[in-house]
């Protein structure tokens, strides 16, 4: 257990960071999922994609969350791949 948070394993854990974080989508302009505690961001263009992680970083700013950035990957679709490297603002 962390201190200050809900021991592992527990049954109100995942509910009550499901209520902690289910404001996080709002004024996103991409496709969010969300599924316990992972989520993906789902973007048509690499500028829309940048706004919302902008987006993101100042939700987590406002609620002192932290996102672990060696989870953090982009992944890109489609030909003429710009592989394109992003602010990485979660560090």
């Amino acid at each position: 257990m962390r201190a200050g948070g809900v021991p592992q394993g527990s049954v109100l854990g995942p509910l009550l960071f499901v209520i902690y974080i289910n404001d996080l989508p709002d004024g996103l302009d991409s496709i969010f999922k969300m599924y316990a505690d992972d989520s993906k961001v789902i973007a048509e263009s690499g500028s829309k994609l940048q706004d919302d992680i902008l987006k993101i970083k100042e939700w987590c700013d406002k609620w002192s969350m932290c996102l672990n950035s060696s989870k953090c990957k982009v992944m890109h679709f489609g030909r003429g791949n710009p592989g394109k490297e992003y602010l990485r603002y979660w560090e």
